[in-house]
């Protein structure tokens, strides 16, 4: 791999991809990650946003958060500082993770890495997403979308 010089890497960035690593081992500075889903809240943290903290994810989660009047889109609500402890918790562990896995390669912190890539791609549209810091970095390249008559006609066939 050291022998293509390659210019550019992309790697997933979730479950902590160790294809950051690899390219900080090959001197490839340009990096884009993707993510086939919004990213969970610690990356907004590592590309240097604040963190979603009213926005359900993916670990953090409970019944209820997803609703238009739910408590963790109350500020310094119990929900919601629920929440931001949970999502530091995922930061120190997700960081603890990579750095156990990297600690005799001299690999930089995950959030440092993370820091400097160049974008990242999430395969989600941009208008369905919940309202959250946005940066340059951050770029909505998909998603799936169903027009109304669409999804009518195949709830119609599910439920009957």
């Amino acid at each position: 791999l050291r022998r293509q010089n390659f210019d550019l890497g992309i790697a997933d960035i979730d479950q902590i991809s160790s294809g950051f690593a690899v390219f900080h081992n090959l001197g490839i500075t340009n990096t884009i990650a993707t993510s086939a889903t919004p990213a969970s809240s610690p990356f907004y943290h590592f590309l240097g946003l604040a963190m979603p903290v009213e926005v359900p994810e993916l670990y953090t989660a409970q019944p209820g958060d997803g609703l238009a009047n739910s408590e963790i889109r109350n500020e310094g609500s119990r929900r919601q500082n629920e929440n931001i402890r949970e999502i530091k918790h995922l930061i120190t562990t997700y960081q603890q993770i990579f750095g156990n896995a990297y600690s005799n390669q001299n690999i930089p912190p995950l959030c440092q890495i993370i820091a400097n890539v160049r974008y990242l791609l999430v395969n989600h549209p941009q208008n369905a997403a919940y309202p959250r810091p946005i940066n340059d970095k951050i770029r909505f390249i998909g998603g799936v979308a169903i027009d109304t008559h669409r999804f009518l006609d195949f709830y119609s066939k599910v439920m009957t």
